[in-house]
């Protein structure tokens, strides 16, 4: 979009990377955000081309031309900069960003783990939010078994073989067994709760475009542990997590299109361990929804401003 300075009482902001599927789910969220006017929107792909030639669905709602990602052009549309940029592209330009005065929320891998060679390519908060409350309370005897079925959108919007309809309709499969770099994320995070485990992890590949569908498998310390307890505990107050209950599991439908994230679980008796399973929304509550959040929270906005619609679920 063409560097413009924000008029209205709403603060400019910049989505960078406006194209891929992150970038125009932070479109459609951001459009209909009442505290926010997008004022800069960079694709190198699609660079002068208005944004939707390249996407008619977002006609009546953003408009304005794509530009390529020049710092001092952001700097001088916008306050606020979201990044969707790829892996390993973003960190340079928002070293730059944060010299020039400018607050940042960056999607990408580049600055969330500690070491950079093991970046992952979304969000573990999908076995996150549901090891945490176990992990808090010390319960977890050893391994975590994290069982994830994502849809195709999380591979990016990039052509690949592997994702082409044809590759993937009526098929399942399970891919980076043994070595995802999703795994490393999950396991500094459980340690930061006080929990050093290991985890296995092993994502699947779901005939779907969006969602992701998880069930962890957690050995218990002392017998079995306060499960509904736990996660009111750490969950109560918290507006996007859904709690489903004792048995009753989470679908992907119920989080479509939304930034929530549901979870159900139930104690295997005979195996002497707690079953965890949440849902989300790879482009919602593992990217677009959470950044939106995020900005919500850096503007001193409720934090679910713009996020409240219900989910796609037909």
């Amino acid at each position: 979009m063409e560097a413009s300075r924000a008029t209205s009482t709403r603060v400019p902001v910049a989505v960078l990377g406006a194209t891929g599927y992150t970038g125009v789910e932070l479109l459609r969220l951001l459009a209909r955000h009442p505290g926010v006017e997008l004022a800069f929107l960079s694709s190198e792909q699609y660079r002068e081309r208005r944004v939707t030639e390249v996407y008619p669905f977002l006609r009546g709602a953003v408009e304005g031309t794509l530009c390529a990602p020049e710092p001092a052009a952001i700097a001088a549309a916008a306050d606020v900069v979201l990044s969707a940029l790829p892996h390993g592209a973003a960190a340079p330009l928002v070293v730059d960003l944060l010299r020039r005065g400018r607050r940042v929320i960056d999607l990408s891998a580049d600055f969330r783990l500690r070491d950079p060679g093991v970046y992952a390519r979304w969000y573990g908060v999908h076995a996150l939010l549901g090891l945490f409350p176990l992990a808090r309370a010390g319960v977890i005897r050893d391994a975590v078994i994290v069982d994830a079925k994502s849809g195709t959108t999380g591979a990016g919007r990039g052509a690949k073989v592997e994702q082409l309809f044809a590759e993937v309709n009526e098929n399942f499969r399970p891919y980076a067994v043994g070595g995802h770099r999703h795994r490393p994320e999950i396991e500094q995070e459980l340690r930061a709760a006080g929990t050093p485990a290991p985890v296995v992890f092993v994502p699947h590949l779901l005939p779907v475009s969006r969602g992701i569908l998880s069930t962890m498998y957690v050995r218990a310390t002392g017998g079995r542990p306060p499960l509904a307890e736990l996660f009111a505990e750490a969950y109560q107050k918290e507006p996007f997590v859904v709690l489903r209950g004792e048995g009753t599991p989470p679908e992907l439908r119920e989080v479509r299109g939304t930034n929530r994230c549901t979870i159900g679980w139930y104690w295997d008796a005979p195996g002497e361990q707690a079953v965890v399973m949440t849902a989300i929304d790879n482009l919602g509550k593992g990217a677009a929804g959470q950044a939106v959040q995020c900005l919500n929270l850096l503007l001193g906005l409720p934090e679910t401003t713009g996020l409240e619609a219900p989910a796609l679920a037909v």
